[in-house]
């Protein structure tokens, strides 16, 4: 029986395949328009759905620490459920972003994009570490 008929029988939906690994922290700082450690105060779902049918929304953060560019408050993206851009965002929680810009506004991958503070402390530290010490650098060689 081909894959088609199997699909069309069973009404199973193929996968959405998402390979969008970032990389290290210095490739995800170099491609990144934004990066910023920020606490999400409010997540508002906009009503309406991306290419893949994730649903937008637009984050709010609070006690944002901008490491690179501009700061920013508000990050527009998607409820992640099948798209390689958004994240599970929660509320009162801690996230290191790193944010590509969509016309004037900022996304972010799933995949590397968004490391929250409470899902591996260890793994969150020493990533804003590892960031803070190639800002340093970065610093010291524009001198």
């Amino acid at each position: 029986m081909s894959a088609l008929a199997l699909t069309l029988i069973l009404g199973v939906q193929p996968a959405l395949a998402c390979s969008c690994h970032m990389g290290e922290a210095a490739q995800k700082l170099e491609n990144s328009a934004r990066v910023f450690l920020g606490t999400v105060i409010r997540v508002e779902h906009l009503g309406t759905r991306n290419e893949v049918g994730d649903e937008n929304i637009a984050v709010y953060f609070d006690d944002v620490e901008p490491l690179k560019g501009a700061k920013i408050e508000i990050l527009h993206t998607a409820d992640n459920q099948a798209g390689c851009t958004g994240y599970w965002f929660k509320t009162d929680q801690r996230y290191l972003i790193y944010a590509f810009a969509r016309g004037a506004q900022f996304d972010t991958m799933w995949c590397g994009g968004v490391i929250p503070q409470s899902g591996n402390v260890e793994a969150f530290d020493s990533e804003v570490a590892e960031l803070g010490e190639l800002l340093a650098r970065e610093r010291t060689s524009e001198k």
